[in-house]
Parts: structure tokens; C-alpha cells; sequence
């Protein structure tokens, strides 16, 4: 008896133990099997509206083939204007002549005055409207990828295929390439470094500026075509390959430069600082910008210019254009006649619309023009480059935002448009580069050749043809 129940108690250990075993491999095949909660979070949509990623409340959804992206930010990023009928429950959009509204839960809506159908109706989520990827396309005429390895959406609107050159085609195939993959370490972005031409030899119009736009991992540009780098095209435009090799960059012209990180935000090569400087999409403006230069010649004469545009919240725009020859009427420069001639002038309006670092202008005459475009003061808008040339935002009372006092004093030119707005942009960045070194705010001091005419501008005095 007693070596039956010694053998029913060995049959029994050796089941629990084979249970427990059993157990143990099941866990082991379900870790092995399941995707980790990280996996699963790398692997979510990511969005991207005209190559800037899209931050959203809830993140894109992927049900039966049709993917659900939450309205408002999505549609805010092509610069859409949103409203919303609680009523109805229904969203609606427009933007230059374009309108949109979707009912929630319909499985239709109405584009420019023309039903389409849905392939998902729109629904909240998390008290989020989420609509089908597709409608965003015909909503706004935008071009809209889908790359399934990456699990990215590239949208690109109607205004950034312009500004990049593209067809329609083009667009679509880019965009649905996905977004390139960055290489740990690799540099990105648009960097610019600015100095002062007091001398005049560069010639540049305000200050001088220069650019080191890193495209991807071993692309960069120096000079940029004069759309703005969002048309840099390096089958057609100057890209030159680099390499960074300790603590030195290798341009693929054969120039070699000191090179460091000093921060996310800035870089110095060849011992000039230069500031990341970051996209201004869709930024709607507020006021008057002015930019005024002038160049003199040994005899007193000069070329004077000055560009003005008057930017309002709405998206509409004015502009004012002047050059023209400023004299003093004489051979020997005594000032004994001065004189202006206007060589060009001329005022228009239209619609303005900022993506990435490009400024796109619609004039009502149906011509479109566009320009280079970024906040030297990021992210103060008080001044602005647009094209090769730097804007300050005018006050009411007809100064600039720079600064320090202005001591207004007569003008012995008959002509206002000589160096003032200079000699304020030169204050300004000067009274801002001491105040970083010293903690301090001091006045400078230059003197500039401008004729006979001895000119004061706030911390600046011009004399004719000295340099002391």
C-alpha cells in the first residue's frame, strides 16, 4: 500500500512540474511575440505639412485601409481658417477662395460648393475631429503621400509645389518618398551668419550675410538661387558635398574651415558664429517694414533706394518702391546744389503667404514673385530679411524698432532717403552685441563717406570722404 501512494505522489510531482514548465515556455513565446510598448510607439504616423512635422492631440488613426488624421492642426498648417457650428456639428474652412464643411458622422461633404463622398465619415475622438486622409486632398488641392515602411504622411500644399519648382507629378512621387532618414550626428538646417560693410567693398545693399544651408548628410549650399533655399534644386543649383573631420568641416571645393558646435542652436566655422535660424510657416505679419540704402561717389552723388511693404494680419499686402539719384549739383561736391532725380516708382498690392524661408507674393495683376525669408531677431518680428535685403518694422511716429534714442536731427539732403534706416539697423545690432558681451548698453561711433554733407543718425555721424 505504502509503495502505491509513494508512486501516486511521484506520478503527481511530475505533472506539476511539467505544468509549471509548460507555463513558463508560454510566457516566454508571448514576450517573444509581442511588440513592446516602445516598438509600438516608434512605429506610429507621423505627419509632415510642406516638409515640417505636424504636432497633434491625438495621433493618426489606421482603420481598414483608411487613415483618420485630426483636423484643426492639419488644416491650420496649410493655412486654412477652422470654424465650428455646435449646432450642426459641423467644421468649416476657407482660404482664398476655397471652402470646405464636413458634418460629423455624414459620409459626405462639400467641397467649393460640390458634394464628395468619404471614405470614412468624420467622428470625434477624445473630443478631437478626425477625418479621412484623402479628404485633406481634395479639400485643399494639396498633394498628399503615404510611405508605408516609414508609416509617414508628406502633404505638400498648392504654394510650396510653386515655390519648389515642381509639377504636380514631381510633387506627388517626392512626397511619397517619405521624409529622408537623418543620420545620428548629422548636421541639419539653415544657418546664416551677418557683418557689418562699413567699408562698402562687399557691396551689399544693408548688412552682409552668410549662409551654410546643411540639405541631408553630406550635401550643403553657400549660395542660394533667388527664390529662397525652399527652390534649392542640387541637380540644377551649387551644392557642394562636406565632411566633418574632428574639429574641421571639408567642403568638397577643397576649402578646409575650423569647425565647432557650440550649441543646438549655433555653429562656428572659420571663427564666425552662425545661428540656426528656423522656419517661419504660415506667419501672418503686422505693419509697416522699411529698407533703405544708399551708395555715394567721391563727387557728392549718390544712388538712393528704398522698398516698403505693409503686411496686415488678413494675408493682404502693399509695397512701394523707390530709386532714384540724389546730387549736390556741383563738380567738386560743395554742396552747392543739392538735388534728387527719381529713376523708378512704383506701388502694389496682393496677397502674401510665408512657408519655411519663402516669402510668396501674389500681386492682383496675377504676377507672383518670391523671395528668401527669416527673422534675424528670432522670434521677434521686428525685423525681417526678405530677399538681399534686412527690413525694420516702422513705429507710429515714423521711427524704427531699434534700440536705443534717436536724436532726430535735419537732414541736409532734400532726398530722406539716404542711410538713416542703415545707420538704425547698425545700432541696433551693434547695441545688441555689447549688450551680450558686457551685460552693458553703449553708443558707437562710425563715419561713412556720404558727399559734402556731414549727417547724424542716433549713435552714427557721417562725414564726406574721412575716415577717422
Amino acid at each position: 500500500m505504502e509503495g502505491g501512494i509513494y508512486t501516486l505522489l511521484e506520478v503527481r510531482k511530475n505533472k506539476a512540474s511539467i505544468l509549471v514548465i509548460s507555463l513558463v515556455m508560454l510566457a516566454a513565446a508571448l514576450l517573444l511575440f509581442t511588440p513592446s510598448v516602445e516598438g509600438a510607439e516608434s512605429k506610429r504616423i507621423e505627419v509632415y505639412t510642406d516638409k515640417q512635422p505636424v504636432e497633434f492631440s491625438i495621433d493618426p488613426l489606421l482603420e481598414n485601409g483608411t487613415t483618420l488624421v485630426q483636423l484643426r492642426p492639419l488644416f491650420e498648417s496649410l493655412g486654412i481658417e477652422i470654424s465650428w457650428n455646435a449646432d450642426t456639428q459641423t467644421v468649416s474652412g476657407k482660404k482664398e477662395g476655397q471652402t470646405f464643411s464636413l458634418t460629423l458622422n455624414s459620409q459626405t461633404a462639400q467641397v467649393n460648393g460640390e458634394t464628395v463622398t468619404l471614405t470614412s465619415p468624420g467622428r470625434l475622438v477624445d473630443g478631437h475631429t478626425l477625418v479621412p486622409l484623402r479628404f485633406v486632398g481634395e479639400a485643399t488641392g494639396a498633394v498628399v503621400g503615404w510611405n508605408s515602411e516609414q508609416q509617414t504622411i508628406s502633404i505638400y500644399s498648392e504654394e510650396f509645389t510653386k515655390i519648389s519648382g515642381l509639377s504636380k507629378a514631381a510633387a506627388q512621387e517626392e512626397a511619397n518618398k517619405g521624409v529622408p532618414a537623418v543620420a545620428q550626428g548629422a548636421l541639419r538646417g539653415f544657418y546664416a551668419n551677418w557683418q557689418m560693410d562699413l567699408s562698402g567693398i562687399r557691396q551689399c545693399s544693408s548688412l552682409c550675410w552668410d549662409y551654410y544651408y546643411f540639405i541631408n548628410d553630406n550635401q550643403v549650399a553657400t549660395g542660394l538661387p533667388d527664390g529662397g533655399l525652399d527652390a534649392l534644386d542640387c541637380t540644377k543649383d551649387k551644392c557642394l558635398t562636406y565632411e566633418i573631420k574632428g574639429n574641421q568641416l571639408v567642403l568638397g571645393n577643397g576649402k578646409t574651415y575650423s569647425f565647432k558646435v557650440n550649441s543646438d542652436a549655433e555653429l562656428e566655422i572659420n571663427g564666425d558664429k552662425y545661428t540656426k535660424y528656423l522656419p517661419a510657416s504660415r506667419m501672418k505679419l503686422e505693419g509697416k517694414y522699411v529698407s533703405t540704402s544708399y551708395s555715394a561717389s567721391p563727387v557728392g552723388s549718390g544712388m538712393a533706394s528704398s522698398l516698403t511693404y505693409t503686411f496686415n494680419k488678413d494675408g493682404t499686402f502693399f509695397d512701394n518702391k523707390f530709386t532714384g539719384y540724389t546730387t549736390d549739383g556741383s563738380a567738386s561736391g560743395d554742396n552747392s546744389g543739392v538735388s534728387t532725380t527719381t529713376r523708378s516708382e512704383s506701388k502694389a498690392s496682393g496677397t502674401y503667404t510665408i512657408i519655411n524661408y519663402t516669402l510668396l507674393l501674389k500681386y492682383h495683376d496675377g504676377t507672383t514673385k518670391q523671395y528668401m525669408f527669416f527673422l534675424p531677431e528670432q522670434p521677434s518680428d521686428k525685423m525681417l530679411r526678405i530677399g538681399g535685403r534686412d527690413f525694420l518694422l516702422e513705429k507710429a511716429d515714423g521711427t524704427n524698432n531699434s534700440s536705443g534714442s534717436q536724436t532726430k536731427e535735419q537732414q541736409p539732403y532734400q532726398d530722406l532717403l539716404t542711410t538713416e534706416n542703415m545707420a538704425q539697423k547698425q545700432v541696433l545690432f551693434l547695441a545688441a552685441q555689447e549688450k551680450q558681451a558686457t551685460g552693458k548698453n553703449k553708443n558707437y561711433t562710425a563715419r561713412l563717406s556720404m558727399g559734402q554733407a556731414d549727417y547724424r543718425s542716433g549713435a552714427y555721424q557721417f562725414i564726406p570722404r574721412v575716415w577717422r
